[in-house]
């Protein structure tokens, strides 16, 4: 069982190669960068030199434009886009089972791979149940069995040996949290997951997780800096400011 740590704390250890406030989140495709993009009034707008961040980076399964429009880069592109994310000081990318399903994780697999001692990989299980074919076969799973199974085939997707940050996606409201990460806990002690977060769970929820498994990491939700709601509206002609 992994020592308790506040939640607070940082995910990695000082030693380690921490992650910067740069992250990626990454699906199937991403948009390269540089690449056009349309915005609405209420997102925020390029600035000429401003390096890219998380909303420049990339968004899951395409990159979804404000305007409804989706862009779906080739796998060279968004390759490009992972290498030159990391030689702008991107250290962090994040994505999960089910986008594709999997094709985000082979995608960033390859990608990341001549440089993987550079990244901290994080991937997230649990959101959906699929089959070994990636279809979506169910809802929600953080049954003991299947978040062995969904952790060793994201491994393969990968192609590492470790993953670095895994979160359970979204909390199965038939298991109990605690089983879900004391199976979590066992793979942290085997190496096979180096630290542990959750997302979409309600604070009795972390707390019941963190009590199981020391939690390094905590999504909330909306997480992403690109979508709608987590951006600073700016108020309508006429309103109260």
């Amino acid at each position: 069982m992994p020592s308790r740590r506040a939640l607070a704390d940082p995910p990695f250890r000082r030693e380690d190669k921490a992650p910067t406030a740069r992250e990626a989140v990454v699906g199937p495709r991403l948009l390269p960068v540089g690449a056009p993009d349309r915005r609405s009034a209420d997102g925020p707008q390029d600035t000429p030199g401003r390096q890219p961040g998380l909303d420049h980076v990339g968004r899951r399964p395409g990159h979804h434009g404000d305007d409804g429009d989706v862009r779906h880069p080739n796998d060279a592109e968004s390759v490009d886009t992972i290498h030159r994310a990391i030689e702008l000081g991107v250290t962090l990318f994040d994505t999960a089972d089910m986008y594709g399903p999997f094709t985000g994780e082979e995608l960033l697999g390859r990608a990341v791979a001549p440089h993987r001692d550079r990244v901290v990989l994080a991937t997230k299980f649990g959101g959906v149940t699929l089959d070994d074919t990636g279809k979506i076969v169910g809802g929600p799973n953080g049954r003991p069995d299947y978040v062995r199974q969904a952790v060793e085939g994201s491994l393969r997707r990968l192609g590492t040996d470790r993953i670095d940050l895994c979160h359970q996606h979204r909390v199965d409201p038939n298991v109990p949290v605690v089983e879900t990460f004391g199976a979590l806990a066992e793979l942290v002690a085997e190496g096979e997951v180096r630290y542990l977060g959750i997302s979409e769970a309600s604070a009795d929820t972390i707390r019941a997780a963190h009590d199981a498994a020391a939690l390094s990491a905590v999504q909330l939700v909306p997480h992403g800096l690109g979508h709608p709601r987590t951006r600073r509206r700016r108020p309508s002609p006429g309103s109260a400011r």
